[in-house]
């Protein structure tokens, strides 16, 4: 999807993923019996927060990448500018474009905003928690206004997590990430069934997550949620 213009099309709209018969969806904190059918799942505000900290834990990889080349490491032979893939703890990929400030596209080194997407039926795979533990599968637009001087982007929009007939949506508000460390500010506000958790970053490896007035722990190395003592 190209970005022709001035500001990159807005990234409002929330993907939907097509079921995968073969990818298991677990909500984080959830002890829930994962054959069960999910209309028989009960959500609590731990489940939120988990669900919370898989997202912080995977877009705080996944954000760097408007700062370096899309195509780096690849064979010159097989580069494609417009791909993103994703190797390790997180798999697949995903388009990306680049713009200048005048809204021309441009090359990811010259970029003043930039615009990255899944395919609707094609989201990453990750494993916050190691091969063990339960695969997520992440869709989402997002774009972000590129500082090149001070080496930042400013990312924001929208995606979803799937779990059965439960569907998490999250949006991400002026999350300032770098090349290396972990986001400098801007929250992430998931939805999952009738809680809310809000995500905010302060620049350490960890963020604090208000669930239903509860404030959870994210650790952002590992994606884990520490529960708060009541």
């Amino acid at each position: 999807m190209a970005c022709g213009k001035r500001t990159l099309r807005p990234a409002r709209t929330i993907l939907a993923l097509a079921a995968l018969a073969t990818t298991i969806l677990a909500l984080g904190g959830c002890n829930s019996d994962p054959t069960a059918p999910q209309e028989q799942v009960t959500v609590t505000s731990a489940d939120a927060a988990g669900q919370a900290g898989y997202l912080a834990w995977a877009l705080t990889r996944i954000g760097p990448e408007f700062l370096q080349d899309p195509a780096g490491g690849v064979d010159i032979s097989k580069r494609d500018p417009n791909e993103l893939i994703f190797s390790g703890a997180i798999t697949g990929s995903c388009e990306i474009h680049f713009a200048d400030a005048v809204g021309a596209l441009t090359t990811w080194d010259q970029a003043a905003y930039g615009h990255m997407l899944t395919a609707p039926a094609l989201p990453l795979l990750f494993r916050p928690f190691g091969p063990a533990g339960a695969t997520i599968a992440l869709g989402f637009e997002i774009e972000a206004e590129i500082d090149r001087v001070g080496g930042t982007a400013n990312v924001h929009g929208a995606g979803t997590l799937a779990s059965g007939s439960l569907t998490t949506v999250f949006t991400l508000a002026a999350v300032e990430v770098a090349l290396t460390g972990y986001p400098a500010g801007g929250t992430l506000t998931v939805v999952v069934g009738d809680h809310t958790a809000v995500v905010t970053f302060s620049g350490g490896a960890t963020a604090s997550c208000l669930v239903d007035g509860l404030t959870f722990s994210v650790n952002l190395i590992t994606g884990a949620v520490v529960v708060p003592v009541r």
